[in-house]
């Protein structure tokens, strides 16, 4: 995904690409992973955004929220390359993730 575009089209594009070709993220750092994301809600209404696909929180209560170009995506179900499809709660409980990471 370009998270340089705002929330409300990649929300769009998530949802026009369900359930093929699917749309793709990486994850930044040491072991980069890639994740299928199958469920997003746009949250068009943030001012100050971070940089673009800035992981800014990653807990089972508010799940994955990734800042975009304009506002920011929440992430609600997710799969893992070679893993099957959870809700982000799921996900989190097996595969912590710090905000502030860097998707690509």
């Amino acid at each position: 995904l370009d998270w340089t575009r705002p929330a409300s089209d990649l929300e769009r594009l998530i949802r026009a690409y369900q359930p093929w070709p699917g749309t793709f993220t990486q994850t930044g750092g040491e072991k980069p992973a890639t994740l299928k994301i199958h469920r997003a809600i746009a949250v068009p209404e943030a001012d100050a955004c971070p940089i673009p696909g800035t992981l800014l929180s990653a807990d089972p209560k508010n799940g994955l929220v990734i800042a975009c170009g304009r506002g920011f995506l929440r992430l609600d179900e997710v799969q893992a390359e070679g893993g099957k499809r959870l809700p982000a709660s799921d996900f989190l409980r097996g595969h912590p993730m710090q905000p502030g990471t860097l998707l690509r």
